[in-house]
């Protein structure tokens, strides 16, 4: 989509966290600073499925790959201004890993290097060199390349310095490690499952011997999306190369959950409308004391409502307490998708409601349900068609 490629689009439709704050002021130091108060040069993103740790690698990529007018982006100003770093280099280079789009199977031939590529060492080092504009620095990894072994922390520390400042974001790694679990004597031309992991152990030991090189790792938590036995032996493996790192990653909180939302559905809103709406229902609330939590009545309150606004935080609630406890439910992607359905529906409807409530919903619309569905045992179809909502439903 548009807003994911373009860096000014994508920036002024994200509401920048505290932990994606925390990663990029890292992240602007450690390619920046040629000291000992530079960042962290090792960040490993864990978080619950759908925790936003995908949306954060993005952030950054588009701040580095735009190095030269990242002060220009939607709010990247403020955040260079609490790290410190005024500018950045002209050039910083990234690498993307995503363990989904690599086949361990196959090699590919770009005339840019004059040889094959066949391993997630060769693949990292090809798009940096790439971006560099410069093959030499390819020389040091090609060897190992070839013949599909972890090329050794030296190496790589060798071929960091040659290249120049530089981040590698590696996600769904586990997704391309357990592909090779168990192939070990088939002659894959990435290798076995063991140098993969052995590269994963030097490359953090490689960027921490560097001045402005960054690794950012994402792995998951969830036992769902682990797949398997390999994916589960790859986890545990990995998860000790990263067990001495001190992560400061975390995932977007409830609060921080609104504004996410907010800021991705909603491009313009009159913010002239909140006070009075919300207003309103304190009145409301504290006309009617025994029908509403006590919570309705406080200051803290109101002011939960006018950051939530123009939706009602009970909804946010409802998702991310109640909904996100299910297994296939992602906190921030899968709020997302429900709401923009439940949005459009509304919008459809010609709903002029002041907030948008749990009682907005409509769970006789078809998208709505399947949006929902899709989490549930099939068996729920009929008690929503009987005794929640539908033209013979009880209510």
């Amino acid at each position: 989509a548009f807003e994911y490629q373009d860096p000014k689009e994508f920036f002024s439709r994200t509401y920048i966290t505290e932990g994606m704050r925390s990663l990029i002021v890292t992240a602007l130091r450690r390619v920046s600073v040629t000291d000992d108060d530079g960042g962290d040069p090792v960040v490993e993103l864990k978080t619950a499925f759908g925790g936003g740790k995908t949306h954060s690698m993005l952030a950054l990529y588009h701040i580095m790959r735009n190095s030269n007018i990242a002060r220009d982006l939607p709010g990247i100003a403020e955040v260079m201004g609490q790290a410190g770093v005024p500018s950045l280099p002209d050039k910083v280079y990234v690498a993307t890993l995503v363990g989904t789009d690599l086949d361990p199977s196959s090699s590919k031939n770009p005339a840019f290097l004059k040889g094959r590529v066949n391993t997630l060492w060769g693949e990292m080092a090809y798009q940096l060199c790439l971006q560099k504009g410069d093959p030499e620095p390819y020389a040091i990894i090609r060897s190992a390349d070839s013949k599909s072994v972890a090329p050794g922390t030296d190496a790589l520390v060798r071929f960091f310095n040659a290249i120049g400042p530089c981040v590698v974001l590696m996600d769904e790694f586990i997704v391309y490690a357990r592909n090779l679990y168990g192939n070990d004597h088939k002659n894959l031309p990435a290798g076995n499952f063991a140098n993969v992991l052995s590269f994963v152990q030097q490359l953090t030991e490689a960027v921490k011997r560097t001045e402005n090189c960054m690794l950012v790792a994402s792995l998951p938590m969830s036992a769902r999306e682990l797949g398997d036995e390999g994916g589960e032996e790859a986890l545990e493996r990995i998860s000790h190369v990263f067990a001495r790192i001190n992560t400061i990653w975390r995932a977007a909180n409830n609060e921080e959950g609104f504004e996410i939302v907010k800021r991705r559905l909603f491009k313009d809103y009159d913010a002239r409308l909140a006070e009075p709406v919300v207003d309103a229902f304190m009145e409301y609330y504290k006309q009617d004391p025994d029908k509403f939590p006590i919570e309705c009545r406080d200051a803290a309150y109101r002011d939960r409502m006018l950051r939530c606004y123009p939706i009602h935080p009970q909804v946010f609630d409802r998702l991310y307490e109640d909904w996100s406890t299910l297994d296939k439910f992602q906190r921030t992607r899968g709020v997302l998708r429900f709401m923009a359905t439940v949005i459009h529906n509304l919008w459809e409807a010609n709903d002029a409601d002041p907030l948008i409530m749990p009682g907005s919903i409509d769970f006789a619309d078809g998208r709505v349900l399947e949006e929902i569905f899709q989490y549930l045992d099939p068996a729920w179809n009929a008690v929503v068609d009987s005794d929640v909502d539908g033209p013979g439903s009880t209510p």
